[in-house]
């Protein structure tokens, strides 16, 4: 069987010919051998005609989806001066639950902040330097879902806030302790870790 070449071929195109079998233009013996589509640059980004999109690396990058991302509870803390009770609850709450709740606090009478309450909030690392007292008509027309009294006379003279939730829970007031520093710092610790307890107990996620 005669050598075809490359000529040859051309040559038979040009009458009009038609080759019915496979031919080896470099000679006898096998074909040369297709590179398999892996072996190709473009075949790794290509499957059946589409493009694959290149990975994006995730690693410290935050991935939205379709779920919703649930809404925080407002809860606003009454008491008459809004210098320790009051003040302590709305730091502690959204320190135990800090994606569940949003919390205020006002006084019927604010004067300021207490400084012992500053002090004991600072041994459990919450810091309550930046916080004021502030009057209840600062809040005055916005809903809550939560509006808790935490003195006898918060709840008796605090005007009406539209609230799902109306709590009262009186503790004893730190401020009104007597004695050296050391034994008022004792109350305000106390009061500090009854405030805590009651919120865990009644905010808890399977009781709020």
């Amino acid at each position: 069987m005669p050598r075809i070449t490359a000529n040859v071929l051309a040559a038979a195109a040009r009458r009009g010919a038609v080759l019915l079998f496979p031919v080896n233009v470099y000679g006898y013996g096998r074909l040369p051998r297709t590179p398999a589509a892996v072996d190709h640059p473009k075949a790794a980004t290509a499957t059946k005609g589409r493009r694959r999109l290149p990975r994006i690396p995730t690693k410290g990058k935050t991935i939205m989806t379709n779920a919703k991302v649930a809404k925080k509870q407002t809860v606003l803390f009454l008491c008459t001066h809004n210098s320790a009770r009051s003040q302590m609850a709305e730091a502690l709450l959204p320190a135990l639950y800090p994606d569940r709740f949003e919390t205020a606090s006002a006084g019927v009478e604010p004067t300021q902040v207490h400084p012992l309450a500053i002090k004991v909030m600072a041994e459990i690392g919450i810091d309550l330097s930046a916080h004021r007292s502030k009057p209840v008509d600062d809040f005055w027309g916005q809903e809550f879902d939560y509006v808790v009294t935490v003195c006898d006379g918060a709840r008796e003279t605090c005007p009406f806030f539209p609230g799902r939730n109306l709590v009262h829970q009186s503790f004893d007031d730190p401020a009104a302790a007597q004695g050296t520093e050391e034994q008022r710092l004792a109350v305000f610790r106390r009061v500090r870790d009854e405030i805590k307890a009651w919120l865990q107990a009644h905010f808890a996620p399977e009781r709020a």
